[in-house]
């Protein structure tokens, strides 16, 4: 079973959401990015990790939106910066085997507006 995005609105700023990443922690002593292991250690100075949150904005790219992600920055952007929207946009927006935030935005606008949410 597929693990759960966690998808949180960010307070009073419409379209943008934060998300935890499942395999990327920080060391909260030296900010240092390291790939989430076993110990949830940090290799370089054995400080605690923390998992990063990535900021979401569904508004941006024209509404295809954007990710802070690595995967979003370094294969998405540069297409998107040239209006290519021939790539997959990141996990984080579409979801892979659970829902991502535009799935999120679009249950949010749905409920305000009493209309029935699409797609999903």
């Amino acid at each position: 079973m597929p693990e759960t995005l966690d998808i949180r609105p960010e307070p009073n700023e419409v379209g943008r959401f934060r998300v935890a990443s499942q395999n990327q922690l920080q060391c909260a002593a030296c900010k240092h990015d390291f790939k989430r292991n076993s110990s949830m250690k940090c290799p370089k100075c054995q400080g605690e990790g923390e998992p990063v949150d990535y900021i979401i904005d569904v508004r941006a790219f024209w509404g295809r939106g954007q990710c802070t992600c690595s995967q979003f920055r370094c294969r998405v952007q540069p297409f998107y910066e040239k209006k290519d929207f021939s790539v997959s946009a990141c996990k984080h927006l579409v979801g892979i085997g659970s829902p991502g935030a535009f799935t999120l935005f679009g249950q949010m606008v749905a409920k305000a507006t009493g209309e029935e949410p699409q797609g999903a």
